[in-house]
């Protein structure tokens, strides 16, 4: 497992090795912070892919709760997985920097989404980033992609983080959030793949509850031997202030380097403003940090605060200073102000910590940035917060409970200040502020079933007013500040550089807003959200084409209620740069006079080209059916990096729990390469490729030279021009659907050569699976085929097809079992409808790693492996 030279795993972590590697079974982590909670639940996996082995799925899927996540782990990872390659000689990070064009570790957040189809081998993700997915309406992709990323997320070694911090709505007593969501999720998915839920704060009873419920192995330090080997001398206390939190009492406190946290952005941004001035002129350095950044701001700030705070190296370079070494504190004279984004991921130490009151189980997380390092000494000093602001206004507690908070205060009241607490008192204190929480949550949770028919009703119907209900208490509304987006911003705004807010801090504000537009006379509107403009209204997607977006102007009826819901089923907002801007220093900010800070004219920027972001559509050449197969299988097939490797676990634990024989599923997924496109054989279609390539010629255009002798286009020449768009819309004859066609064509093929002659056959669901995959391979809700004519001489095309596919398996398959000829009908009785419970659950499963397969091989054809 070790990285580092002479570093020997922790007792906990060689646990969590064992059961995850010879127990095969999901763990419940509870750690102290700062022991190494995140490197004992990575470094198996980086051990199983060094060893490429499968007793962990290939890909993993890292979600914490917050929304800015540090590249401390993404550069942490990217680095090991690179040594792993090297050290065993393999290629693997090499295909998915020059075959994929992308990171082989990445993020997916709101703020830096560089792998919304979660194709990295390890990403790291917000937990309404991973519940999205999971839910089948991933943020960052266009509606006829909304079925790709279930696969993932069934087929991935998932890692939770921080659970604790994953919010509930109505004050607990509504069973409805991103905690009770993603707890479903793991008991659903736990017999077909591992998973780590970890934090330092359970209560005892929230511990052993989620053991019995998710059927995993507990690891919690609890040993005094390994508890003082991890506290390796460091000393931590707690105090409540008597005082209000201001930069007077900051700035007494402060000795040479301090964390300031407030419970929002606002509040953090007043801090600063507040601190920033005095703080200089005692030659402290002041730094802002919070989730309302750019990336290039919030890598920056990030940088720097772990290069001061984070551990010193063991020898430096040149004369620099900096970081912590044996206690002492080598860094500048430093004062970071900052939300809770720092309370998971940034390893980094104060002297100090001065923090808002929260929950018990946030403050403890918070103070593991204080004292954090071996040898050190701190001081955690919470602030209870006034009921009025200095103009006035009432101030809130949220994203607190107010009843919780005040329990905690009163355990913190129990405290000497002179008391060092380690983890058994930090636990007792989460026991006695959360237990009883906890208990009820369990206790409503288990009378429950509506959350798992949420969950259905989003697979079969992709519908975001679902899932809002699901995890809308994490879901963050995207904004963009822009005067014209109708003109510029018509293809993937979530490309584009946003901010996140929350749907109900947003509508508490939009009346001020209004008022300001009323005295603007520049200004119309207030916001704007994207609409997805639909194409036609046949019924496939053309795949070809990204979506289009328009910017219609939000509605309002004085409702901050119906707003928030309104906004909260956003795919993203742009407001004008009047009533909103991007301040080089406090970051986004609303102009809503709460900061005396005016418009600088900020507009958000498109997305520029680097090496994490996705790579400009390549104009189309023309391919042949068997070329265009053969290409699928490459992709599917290539060793490193290729598909089926990556999903080799799932598929093995599918096929055992499914009782079907070894090979089953890569059987079906082999079938469905060879079959997705037969739609695109039929007589309509091939004519329709011929007219287009005339119709290129006509105009001048160059294209692709096609052999004498029978030829079936699979893809025809595009360049996704605006001109080309133009010329093809004006053919007479529309481009032909045919994924369904394509299922009605193969269909008796399809169940001849996996042996089912029934419903009642054993592999039958991997028959309605696979059938649903072609089916679907262009758009999730498609059920309805339209009539086609195979065309003449197809079906040698079709055989040379099956023999490419099938190389040397030993199944067969049988061409006249294939239908010449479609009507028009529909496909509900012969495809898989996600549904709870039993074989049928596992058949889910089954249809949405399939799916995933077919459409990442067809996505990646044209790569030259």
């Amino acid at each position: 497992m070790s990285q580092k030279q002479n570093y020997e795993p922790r007792p906990f972590q060689r646990k969590m090795l064992k059961i995850l590697q010879e127990e095969k079974k999901s763990v419940i982590l509870q750690a102290p912070t700062g022991s190494g909670k995140t490197d004992a639940a990575l470094l198996p996996y980086i051990q199983c892919l060094a060893q490429d082995e499968d007793w962990l799925p290939r890909t993993c899927l890292y979600a914490t709760p917050m929304r800015v996540l540090s590249n401390q782990f993404y550069e942490k990872f990217r680095e090991r997985i690179k040594s792993v390659d090297q050290k065993k000689g393999r290629r693997l990070t090499e295909i998915y920097y020059d075959k994929l064009k992308r990171e082989p570790v990445s993020l997916q957040t709101g703020e830096q989404p560089h792998d919304p189809q979660l194709e990295a081998l390890l990403t790291f993700c917000t937990i309404d980033q991973l519940l999205a997915s999971f839910l089948a309406v991933p943020y960052g992709v266009d509606g006829g992609r909304l079925n790709l990323n279930v696969g993932a997320v069934v087929g991935s070694y998932l890692v939770l983080d921080e659970f604790h911090l994953y919010p509930l709505l109505k004050e607990g007593v509504d069973i409805l959030g991103a905690r009770t969501t993603a707890l479903t999720m793991l008991r659903m998915l736990n017999s077909v793949t591992r998973f780590v839920l970890m934090t330092a704060t359970f209560s005892t009873t929230l511990v052993d509850e989620l053991a019995t419920l998710l059927d995993a192995v507990v690891v919690k330090v609890d040993d005094p031997e390994e508890l003082q080997q991890i506290a390796s001398g460091r000393k931590r206390t707690f105090e409540v202030a008597s005082v209000e939190m201001s930069a007077e009492t900051i700035l007494a406190q402060h000795q040479h380097c301090s964390l300031v946290i407030c419970n929002t952005v606002l509040r953090a941004q007043q801090r600063y403003w507040e601190l920033k001035q005095r703080a200089e002129q005692a030659g402290i350095e002041v730094i802002l940090l919070h989730s309302r950044l750019t990336e290039a701001d919030r890598t920056q700030r990030s940088n720097t605060i772990m290069h001061e705070l984070g551990q010193a190296p063991e020898t430096w370079d040149g004369e620099e200073r900096y970081g912590w070494k044996d206690g002492h504190y080598y860094g500048k004279n430093l004062i970071v102000v900052a939300t809770q984004v720092v309370e998971v991921g940034l390893d980094i130490s104060v002297e100090t910590l001065h923090t808002e009151i929260a929950h018990a189980n946030s403050l403890i997380q918070r103070a593991g940035r204080c004292a954090r390092f071996a040898q050190q000494e701190g001081r955690v000093i919470v602030y209870e917060l006034p009921e009025q602001d200095a103009e006035g206004r009432p101030v809130t507690m949220l994203p607190y409970r107010k009843e919780l908070c005040e329990k905690t205060l009163a355990a913190l009241h129990k405290l000497s200040p002179q008391q060092e607490i380690g983890f058994k008192e930090e636990q007792a204190l989460i026991d006695e502020v959360h237990t009883e929480e906890d208990k009820k949550l369990l206790a409503n949770y288990n009378k429950q079933n509506v959350i798992k028919k949420r969950i259905f009703e989003s697979f079969c119907t992709n519908e975001r007013s679902i899932v809002t209900s699901l995890i809308r208490d994490v879901s963050q509304v995207q904004i963009l500040i822009h005067t014209n987006p109708n003109d510029e911003i018509k293809e993937e705004p979530w490309r584009w550089q946003s901010f996140a807010l929350h749907p109900a801090s947003l509508a508490s504000r939009w009346q001020i807003l209004e008022e300001r537009v009323a005295n603007l006379p520049d200004v119309e509107w207030v916001g704007r959200q994207a609409v997805l403009i639909p194409e036609s209204e046949e019924r496939e997607v053309d795949s070809r084409r990204k979506a289009q977006y328009r910017w219609d102007p939000i509605v309002t009826t004085g409702n901050t209620d119906a707003l928030t819901k309104t906004l909260a089923q956003t795919l993203m907002i742009v407001l004008h740069p009047k009533l909103a801007t991007y301040h080089e220093e406090l970051g986004f900010v609303l102009l809503d006079e709460r900061l005396l800070i005016e418009s600088i004219g900020y507009e958000s920027t498109p997305p520029e080209d680097g090496e994490r972001k996705k790579p400009k559509w390549n104009a189309i050449k023309v391919e042949s059916y068997q070329q265009h197969i053969g290409g699928l299988m490459k992709a599917y097939s290539y060793d490193a990096g290729g598909i089926r490797a990556n999903m080799r676990y799932v598929t093995t634990r599918l096929e055992k729990l499914m009782d079907f024989p070894t090979g089953a599923i890569d059987h079906a997924i082999r079938l469905a390469i060879a079959c997705h496109d037969l739609g695109k054989l039929s007589e309509s279609w091939q004519q329709w490729a011929h007219t287009w390539e005339h119709l290129l010629v006509q105009e001048g255009i160059d294209t692709s030279s096609i052999p004498s002798g029978p030829f079936f286009f699979a893809k025809t020449d595009f360049d996704y021009s605006r001109e080309q768009w133009k010329l093809q819309n004006s053919m007479k004859q529309k481009r032909p659907n045919h994924a369904c066609e394509s299922v009605m064509f193969g269909i008796n093929v399809i169940a001849d050569s996996l042996g089912v002659d029934g419903p009642e056959s054993k592999l039958a669901p991997l028959f309605y699976a696979t059938c649903a995959a072609i089916a679907r391979h262009h758009t999730p809700q498609a059920h309805e085929c339209g009539d086609a004519v195979l065309a003449p001489g197809a079906i040698d095309a079709i055989r040379g097809v099956f023999e490419m596919v099938k190389r040397n398996a030993p199944w067969h398959y049988d061409l006249s079992c294939l239908e010449t000829k479609t009507e028009h009908t529909k496909l509900d009785d012969m495809v898989t409808t996600p549904t709870r419970g039993g074989l049928k659950e596992l058949e889910t499963w089954l249809y949405f790693v399939i799916v995933r397969a077919l459409r990442l091989a067809d996505q990646r054809a044209g790569i030259r492996w």
